[in-house]
């Protein structure tokens, strides 16, 4: 299934290097083998001839299967792993007992902008509607967060525009103090 999405033409660097992740675990295996392996060779010294010199660079085998560079692989991976740490610090701040409405709500906001779609994304095909029938109503990402915070799905998405007006105030007071 993971060959069938990366045959993908319409895929991006970022989206193929996320697809590739999936076999990092076994590359990482087969490198801890590998250094198992010489390991014990070295304590039993053996000639150098009978020594393979095979290396296994998990991140180099990782953007092959992506079909991207080396250094292509390492920063879409940065932005991965930036993104994943982005959420889980919203989610760990919005389980503080101590946090003011206004926090809540920027949090909220931040949440909702980095786990909705973006307009135009790929939603899959014309038969990804019909797996779980085709009256079935898939909640949107307000909805699903509104269930998540117990507020209104509307509350999400004002919580949302709060969020990118603080965000932009911010942007501009540092722009002016850096003039």
């Amino acid at each position: 299934m993971v060959e069938t999405q990366l045959g993908r033409r319409n895929l991006s660097p970022l989206q193929r290097v996320q697809i590739a992740e999936k076999y990092r675990p076994v590359f990482k295996k087969k490198a801890e083998e590998k250094q198992l392996s010489s390991l014990k060779q070295n304590s039993t010294v053996l000639p150098k001839s009978d020594q393979t010199d095979e290396k296994i660079h998990t991140r180099d085998e990782l953007a092959k299967i992506a079909k991207v560079g080396h250094d292509t692989y390492g920063k879409a991976k940065k932005i991965i792993d930036l993104d994943t740490n982005n959420i889980k610090m919203i989610d760990t701040q919005l389980g503080r007992r101590n946090i003011t409405l206004e926090q809540k709500s920027y949090l909220r906001g931040l949440q909702y902008e980095r786990e909705k779609k973006k307009q135009g994304e790929h939603k899959g095909n014309q038969y990804s509607q019909m797996e779980k029938g085709e009256n079935t109503h898939f909640p949107t990402t307000s909805e699903r967060l509104a269930e998540q915070h117990k507020v209104n799905e509307r509350t999400i998405r004002e919580d949302a525009r709060y969020a990118k007006a603080v965000d932009k105030i911010a942007d501009t007071l540092i722009h002016k103090l850096t003039i």
